[in-house]
């Protein structure tokens, strides 16, 4: 089914950050029916996608998540190829019905691609690493963590609810959900970074 862009609207798009707004251009994206998709596991970050009711199948397809801070189950469109040749396949509005099976495979995969550990506190941040960048040293829930900042403007983004998601060099995301919930040692060292 082709739908207008125009005339695709997304709830709640008032609360995303600039990040996560999505652009609307002219041009026509397909509004995917989760009753003709068949998702299985693929590699890489990648899945195998089936659209049933054009007989079409896909079998290196990447999802991406249209609100990968705020939602990532939200909405996500389906694309095949590499950054400088994509090809968008269609934009899934309701993942939650897919089918159950399918519906695992997107949520995993998602999860993996947008994987984002939880800062329980900063150790330090050291400049001069790189020819502007911050090494940050960090306790996350998955272990500590070193990794190189380059622009505390682009890299270190405020958030609602006093949220703040860090992206390394490697593009690589880590989440504090609430920095006034650190330690006071990690408030202080975070507060000359914010």
């Amino acid at each position: 089914m082709k739908v207008d862009t125009k005339e695709v609207k997304i709830e709640r798009e008032e609360t995303r950050t600039d990040e996560e707004q999505t652009e609307v251009n002219e041009e026509e994206i397909d509004n995917l029916d989760p009753r003709d998709l068949e998702l299985e596991s693929g590699e890489g970050g990648h899945i195998k996608l089936k659209i049933l009711d054009r007989g079409e199948k896909y079998e290196r397809v990447r999802p991406e998540s249209a609100f990968p801070l705020s939602g990532v189950m939200e909405c996500v469109r389906f694309v095949q190829g590499e950054d400088g040749d994509k090809e968008e396949l269609g934009m899934l509005n309701s993942p939650q019905d897919l089918e159950q099976k399918s519906y695992q495979v997107l949520k995993t995969t998602l999860e993996k691609i947008y994987f984002m550990p939880e800062v329980t506190a900063v150790k330090s941040i050291e400049e001069g690493f790189g020819i502007s960048g911050h090494r940050w040293n960090v306790d996350t829930k998955k272990g500590e963590r070193s990794f190189e900042v380059e622009s505390r403007r682009r890299d270190v983004k405020r958030l609602p609810n006093n949220r703040i998601i860090v992206e390394d060099k490697d593009g690589n995301r880590y989440e504090i959900p609430d920095h006034t919930q650190l330690d006071q040692r990690s408030q202080k060292i975070l507060h000359t970074e914010i």
